[in-house]
């Protein structure tokens, strides 16, 4: 069955260049939104990131663990620190 997917995708999905530039020598962290984790992993801080100045703000979680709490309760004003907040 051919939904015209095709012609959707050309029509509003092109490729898009990436402009960022950055200088100096450190390190860049990125986060990947919209993607689970693998069964029985924990999300989590990576400990060099967490000391005294930076403590830890959120305990490790399982993304199907928040994604059950959020369908099981009414979901409160700030879920994900009412789920896994330090």
């Amino acid at each position: 069955m051919n939904l015209g997917m095709d012609k959707w995708s050309i029509t509003f999905s092109s490729p898009q260049s990436n402009n960022c530039r950055r200088g100096g020598e450190s390190d860049r962290l990125s986060i990947q939104l919209f993607s689970l984790s693998k069964p029985g992993h924990f999300i989590e801080a990576p400990k060099e990131l967490v000391d005294e100045e930076h403590p830890l703000l959120f305990k490790p979680f399982k993304t199907l663990g928040l994604f059950g709490y959020a369908a099981s309760e009414a979901p409160p004003s700030d879920l994900f620190k009412a789920y896994c907040g330090v």
